[in-house]
């Protein structure tokens, strides 16, 4: 047996993940820790990071956070952020940290690292970054500005966020709406059942299947707005939209209105002509549930 001057403490194999093979590797979170500073490959990195944060190691990941926020793999530093924004309390316990968070927000190369920033922000402390994140959601990348705007309706300052979430009410992109709908119903704010239906008849593919859930919550807790209408335009997109994601939204938005008997028969009616057989097996679950609570 051959003895080394200096003692191994870790062997990564397969280091950049180009192996295809089932591997079983068998390490603690001070290893992966040691992985993390050790590897030369972003992936490598990206995975000890990842591994942390699924081990919930909250003393690792403290140490490791600083390092992961300057790494230069776009990945490593939006996955911090992610990790970030489930402990924002660590803000206050590291000095400097909060100013870092702060400066990537605005600058950093990558907008989905900026957005990642932003959301760290809002959940730490929406009222103490209010101008930030007002200034954030005039950013030219939707990714940020829909960011900035989800802030803003974290804040506990009612006429300042009114002012700035109404002034974003004009907005089509769907990064842009969805914040704004997410005030309205937070904030139990009524008369918006015109906008609803404007917007959801505007908004097509990932945008509306997003939109669907606030529209049918809307018009279920404010029927008074256009209830008829709204389950009729739901019925309309279950039964004629192309994409099958987006008729499932639409159930789903209907099930806010299942507590009628004559709406639960009319979204059966619908159901039964549904030709995905995965979605139809779907519709049926939840279908047979409501009906027996009926």
């Amino acid at each position: 047996m051959v003895g080394n001057d200096t003692p191994i403490s870790l062997v990564l194999i397969d280091e950049e993940k180009n192996l295809l093979a089932k591997k079983y590797i068998n390490m603690d979170a001070g290893q992966m820790l040691q992985q993390f500073r050790s590897s030369v490959s972003g992936i490598a990195r990206y995975e000890a990071l990842d591994s942390l944060a699924a081990w919930r190691a909250e003393e690792e990941l403290k140490m490791v956070l600083p390092e992961a926020l300057e790494d230069g793999f776009w990945a490593i530093r939006e996955s911090a952020f992610a990790v970030l924004q489930g402990a924002p309390d660590w803000l206050e316990q590291s000095p400097g940290l909060s100013g870092k968070v702060i400066m990537m927000a605005t600058q950093d190369e990558r907008n989905s690292v900026r957005a990642g920033a932003i959301d760290v922000l809002s959940v730490h402390s929406p009222d103490e970054h209010f101008s930030l994140l007002k200034q954030l959601a005039n950013d030219s990348s939707y990714l940020v500005a829909g960011s900035a705007l989800m802030g803003l309706v974290n804040s506990t300052s009612p006429d300042e966020k009114s002012e700035a979430l109404e002034s974003f009410a004009g907005e089509s992109n769907f990064r842009m709406v969805i914040p704004v709908a997410d005030y309205y119903l937070s904030d139990s704010v009524a008369g918006k059942g015109d906008w609803f239906m404007d917007k959801a008849e505007a908004m097509h593919g990932e945008g509306l299947y997003y939109f669907l859930g606030y529209f049918g919550e809307y018009f279920s807790r404010y029927p008074e707005e256009g209830e008829a209408e709204a389950v009729n335009y739901l019925l309309k997109i279950m039964r004629n939209d192309s994409k099958s994601f987006i008729r499932l939204g639409a159930f789903q938005a209907l099930l806010g209105f299942s507590d009628n008997v004559e709406t639960l028969e009319k979204i059966s009616v619908v159901a039964g002509l549904e030709k995905d057989k995965e979605l139809s097996v779907y519709y049926n679950y939840f279908l047979e549930s409501q009906e027996d609570e009926n």
